[in-house]
């Protein structure tokens, strides 16, 4: 993960989740996110994992609004998803096995 050339995180041991009609999300550990992740108020709730924690990401052109997201207490269903963070990929560049992806359209575009 990176914005304008700045890494935010690199790991090898993602959790790829599977949404309908959504890009293939990458959950990362927290210990693999290099940028300093600043909490945000914003939450939102989903009726498959429950409600999400975002947080904003500094970087040197500027603060990249809740560009991650992470379930503290998910439902019992995702329970797998505890605590991993979760960037956009709509709002930040993601490589996979050193292949950049480009970035999806969606509603968190």
């Amino acid at each position: 993960m990176s914005w304008g050339g700045q890494p935010l995180a690199e790991s090898t041991r993602p959790r790829r989740v599977f949404e309908t009609l959504l890009p293939v999300r990458w959950y990362l550990p927290a210990e693999d996110v290099t940028a300093a992740p600043v909490p945000s108020d914003t939450r939102t709730w989903c009726a498959y994992e429950g409600e999400a924690s975002y947080w904003s990401v500094e970087t040197g052109d500027g603060l990249v609004r809740d560009a991650v997201w992470s379930y503290r207490d998910p439902l019992p269903d995702a329970a797998q998803l505890r605590d991993p963070l979760c960037f956009f990929d709509e709002r930040v560049d993601v490589a996979v096995d050193g292949v950049s992806r480009s970035r999806p359209v969606t509603p968190w575009s």
